[in-house]
């Protein structure tokens, strides 16, 4: 018996068992955390062995019990998806190929998802063994599933948005998205858009190219772009689009991506083209409106020259209330057609205001005033309206670019005041803006300016005028009006400064300080123990419709502590218009004041006795157009003023006669038993002081004639004394030692004499040695020039002055007027006309009122 005893290196095999040993734990654990299974499947021994997950997912406890594992896994499978996996892994033709399969297996837990790779291997062609892998893949599919849901619903919104949203891929230079966005916008099928991404680049309109072009470039160095253009299509159609794209970028800084949105905002356009249309044009006639004409005024301006028009309507405002604002509305229509018809293309036409019409053109002067005339003669030719022939006049101001101003505010302004100048010399025509003022409009400018400080500076004065018993000549009461001490120009008159005042608005202040005025001096005589009578005041009608006009008049009474009997309202006839029911109100509690009420200028507006009795007037008083012919041999005004005197009187009401002047009217008046008279014929307006006389006297007397208050024989020189006036002009050539150059004013030359000269005007100026002025006037042939100042004035006639001149002329000039004195001496002594000078024969007065007969 003996023992072999054997010994083997097994060292190499227990390393090899361990390698195997952590592959297989690195397997299981790779297969763990991957969810994945292993399988091999023999096909000539028909066994099969998995990994424990794959067991898991078959639902295998036990590889024993598997008797036929093709069986099992068909009854866990549906059978379209267990027929397809059969046919797969029996295929002889999938030689060294992965085969991919999806399927479902049901379980406890419902249905999953599983995904197996498998590859077969071959034995003389037959398959041989099957050896691949097993994945649950459920929650995989179910995530893509929720992002394919949501894709189709994104996919949704943009296919019927309007917008059209693209992304074009870098890397690959294509299309990688376009939503049915850009169909509608660009009117073609998505699909060209694919097969062509650049081909919007087509459609961009030729004058926007340039703005595409530079935006994609910024585009390119990647910045965000944002950009309105328009694209041109079919049919010359143009769309306007927003676009608005976006680069994206890698982790290196490359683009690889852009994102683009494509909006179609032509609607918004038009819309802001409509909305900036009706900002710029007149909403009735179609017509550029003010700030239009501001804006090509801006460009005009780089002209060498140009004309401003400024066209108005004469009496618009009377077509409106006679036939109504449809047809009102109608005739601008119309006007305005006509208007741009006749400019044609020499320049535009704009509509300012309701009435009023610019126009701007690009022609020569003369051609301006031929156009002008044109539009006048064209517009007389009645317009047809509704079965209305309807006459139309204008009147048209005219100012030069850049002669009259360089800026649309100055050429309106010049070209205003030329169609002002027209309005009040007749209408129907046109004027040209002449730089050059007249005295008159010199001494309205100043006025305008200094009017406020002198309310503050009590530059203002009132004066009283007596109305007169007409029966026994008992002073009744008096008129306050209104006089301005002007530092410059000297005693103003109300006729030219309140004027002014109601344009500006000034006139409220200017009413309660004569109220105010008024019953202080009331209270002034009352204290001094004089005979207290009543005081009329004019008011306005904005100052009566304010509406603390109640209580500020209260307030100021209270203060002076004055009775309503000594104050009485004057008002126009045109106040009674206006907002009747208010007025009523207003009237009522002026009577429960005890405070009259008079219609001022009566006969001149529209009241009715009818209106005189609902508004329960105390007093009327005749206009003085009435009374300055009645008396004589006026049977119509005698008539008018007999039926006013006895229907007011009819209806207890006491009629005044203003603007008295001669016996023959006051006789008429009285016989007519008129209640009382107020006029120069008894006292022109006087200054309180003077005023006090009357009130003690407490009578008047009529006076013969006016007499001048002034001296007439004062020069040191003789005078030579015209057979008629001599028509000349003269204007202000030095106001406080400042040079001015304004215009010529008419004046009538009543004699002269080498120290000075007399004349006549209409014009009211001051005795001031600060103002120095020129005297223009032909004698003989021969044209003189000739300085002076006004040394005296008087008033002859209400509103018609009468000054004294002393010349301030060289010795030259002196010596030369001598000859011409001496020239003019011989020719009266022998009772000669007079050749080569401007005469009128007529007398001064008539002359003057006949004048401003023609200019009203």
């Amino acid at each position: 018996m003996g023992v072999f005893i054997m010994f083997k290196n097994i060292s190499q095999v227990e390393k090899v068992e361990t390698d195997l040993q952590i592959r297989n734990l690195a397997l299981k654990l790779a297969e763990t955390s991957a969810n994945l299974g292993t399988f091999e499947y023999n096909y000539e021994e028909e066994s099969f062995i998995g990994s424990p997950i794959t067991y898991e997912y078959l639902h295998i406890k036990d590889i024993k019990d598997i008797k036929d594992i093709s069986s099992h896994v068909q009854s866990l499978m549906a059978p379209e998806d267990f027929n397809s996996m059969v046919g797969q892994f029996t295929s002889d033709k999938k030689i060294n190929e992965l085969i991919t399969l999806k399927y479902k297996i049901n379980s406890n837990d419902g249905e999953k998802m599983f995904k197996s790779v498998a590859n077969i291997q071959y034995k003389e062609n037959r398959p041989y063994l099957l050896t691949g892998i097993i994945q649950d893949i459920t929650k995989e599919v179910e995530i893509q599933r929720e992002l394919d849901v949501k894709e189709q619903y994104l996919k949704n919104i943009y296919n019927n948005l309007s917008i059209g949203l693209w992304c074009f891929d870098m890397e690959r230079n294509e299309l990688a998205f376009a939503s049915k966005g850009l169909e509608s916008i660009y009117d073609l099928p998505l699909q060209k858009f694919y097969d062509k991404p650049d081909i919007s680049n087509e459609y961009i309109h030729p004058e926007d190219i340039a703005k595409v072009e530079n935006a994609r470039s910024n585009l390119m160095k990647g910045e965000k772009i944002e950009l309105t253009y328009r694209i041109k299509l079919e049919k010359n159609q143009v769309k306007w689009l927003h676009e608005e794209t976006i680069p994206i970028k890698n982790e290196e800084g490359v683009i690889i991506q852009c994102l683009g949105a494509l909006y179609d905002i032509t609607s918004q356009k038009d819309l802001e083209h409509e909305i900036d249309y009706l900002s710029k044009h007149d909403d009735l006639t179609g017509l550029p409106n003010r700030r239009e004409f501001e804006r090509i005024f801006g460009i005009w301006v780089n002209k060498e020259n140009f004309t401003l028009m400024s066209v108005d309507i004469d009496r618009f405002k009377y077509i409106n209330e006679t036939l109504g604002l449809e047809i009102g509305d109608e005739v601008l229509v119309e006007v305005g057609k006509k208007l741009h018809r006749l400019v044609k293309e020499d320049g535009l036409v704009f509509q300012f205001g309701s009435d009023e019409y610019i126009i701007l053109l690009d022609t020569t002067p003369i051609k301006s005033n031929q156009l002008a005339n044109e539009i006048i003669k064209t517009l007389e030719i009645p317009f047809n309206i509704q079965g209305y022939d309807i006459y139309l006049t204008v009147s048209i101001g005219i100012s030069f670019y850049p002669t009259d101003g360089k800026t649309s505010s100055e050429m309106l302004q010049r070209a205003n005041i030329a169609l002002n100048m027209v309005k009040k010399n007749g209408k129907n025509n046109f004027k040209i803006y002449s730089s050059t003022k007249n005295i008159s409009t010199f001494k309205k400018y100043k006025l305008e300016k200094d009017m406020r400080t002198a309310l503050c500076e009590e530059q203002f004065e009132l004066y009283y005028q007596p109305r007169i018993d007409s029966y026994n000549g008992k002073l009744e009461g008096a008129e306050a009006l209104l006089r301005w001490n002007h530092p410059e120009w000297g005693l103003i008159s109300p006729g030219l400064f309140i004027p002014m005042a109601v344009e500006s608005g000034f006139i409220i202040e200017l009413s309660e300080y004569v109220i105010k005025k008024a019953c202080q001096q009331l209270d002034s005589w009352r204290n001094d123990g004089l005979p207290v009578r009543p005081v009329s005041v004019n008011i306005s009608p904005r100052s009566l419709m304010k509406e603390d006009f109640i209580e500020v008049l209260t307030q100021t009474m209270n203060a002076y502590n004055i009775k309503g009997e000594w104050l009485e309202l004057e008002i126009t006839e045109d106040t009674l218009l206006t907002k009747e029911p208010y007025l009523i109100e207003i009237f009522s509690k002026l009577k429960e004041m005890e405070i009259s009420i008079a219609i001022d200028d009566f006969g001149t507006g529209y009241t009715s006795f009818t209106q005189l009795k609902e508004f329960d007037i105390d007093i009327i008083k005749i206009d003085k157009s009435f009374i300055k012919n009645c008396g004589a041999d006026s049977h119509k005004d005698n008539q008018i003023i007999s039926s006013m005197i006895h229907l007011a009187h009819g209806l207890g009401i006491e009629v005044v006669a203003e603007g008295v002047e001669e016996i023959h009217q006051y006789s008429f008046l009285k016989q007519k038993e008129c209640d009382q008279i107020q006029g120069y014929y008894f006292s022109k307006p006087l200054p309180a002081q003077e005023y006090e006389f009357y009130l003690k006297r407490g009578i008047l007397r009529p006076k013969s004639q006016i007499k001048l208050s002034f001296e007439k024989n004062r020069r040191q020189f003789y005078r030579m004394e015209f057979p008629y006036p001599l028509l000349g002009s003269f204007s202000i050539v030095e106001f406080y030692n400042e040079s001015v150059v304004i215009g010529k004013s008419k004046v009538l030359i009543e004699n002269i004499s080498i120290g000075g000269l007399r004349f006549i005007t209409k014009l009211q100026l001051p005795v001031n040695p600060e103002i120095m002025l020129r005297f223009y006037f032909k004698l003989f042939g021969k044209d003189y020039s000739l300085d002076g100042k006004i040394v005296w004035k008087g008033e002859v006639k209400p509103e018609i002055f009468q000054y004294g001149v002393k010349f301030n002329i060289e010795e030259q000039t002196r010596d030369e007027l001598a000859d011409t004195m001496n020239k003019l001496y011989v020719y009266k002594k022998n009772n000669k006309p007079i050749p080569e000078s401007n005469f009128i024969d007529t007398e001064a007065v008539i002359y003057l009122n006949r004048q401003q007969k023609t200019i009203k």
